[in-house]
């Protein structure tokens, strides 16, 4: 058995939404003794795609005990953590995992999210204009449409007006951001 065949197809699974043929997958490589953080990183992927948060969190956890390095599980035991109102583990999570990699844009991105739930806006604003630092030219549409409905949000016109501005000037032929700059428009 070749392993990087293995997780390869696990991976093309996973990307295809086929989450019970990740976990059959990797129970039975993990029932022939294989024991790789990387495959119990994709069983916790296929659990938290389907919702079972606390299978997922179980599987994260024991990839994790495998590599504590491995910042995508780091990554995603915060997203099921989140999920399961574990708010103060998900923060703990996100920060081990950005002390590792701290150019790991999704996680500067989910991280975000979590403050923003937790409505710890200043913050979410600092995390965004952090992953701006990290993220491709072409990416940055995203960022810039959360700064400003985060900056609307907490009554800073102008820096809302900042980033609307910016979208339009990136992608001038998105009607949606004329929308959104309109919301805010004098």
């Amino acid at each position: 058995m070749n392993l990087t065949n293995e997780i390869n197809k696990i991976i093309d699974n996973l990307n295809n939404k086929e989450f019970k043929t990740v976990i059959n997958s990797c129970e039975n490589l993990i029932k022939s003794k294989v024991e790789n953080t990387i495959i119990y990183n994709l069983y916790g992927q296929a659990y938290q795609n389907l919702a079972f948060y606390e299978k997922s969190i179980e599987k994260f956890e024991k990839s994790l005990e495998l590599n504590n390095n491995n910042y995508f599980a780091l990554n995603n035991i915060a997203i099921s953590f989140k999920a399961t109102e574990k708010f103060l583990l998900s923060e703990k999570a996100y920060k081990q995992c950005l002390k590792i990699k701290p150019d790991f844009v999704v996680a500067i991105i989910n991280y975000a999210n979590l403050k923003e739930f937790l409505n710890q806006i200043h913050e979410a604003i600092d995390l965004n204009l952090s992953a701006l630092e990290h993220v491709e030219e072409t990416k940055k549409a995203h960022l810039f449409s959360k700064l400003c409905r985060l900056y609307m949000s907490i009554g800073k016109i102008k820096d809302a007006r900042k980033y609307s501005i910016k979208l339009l000037e990136k992608y001038p032929t998105d009607t949606s951001f004329y929308e959104l700059h309109s919301e805010i428009a004098d």
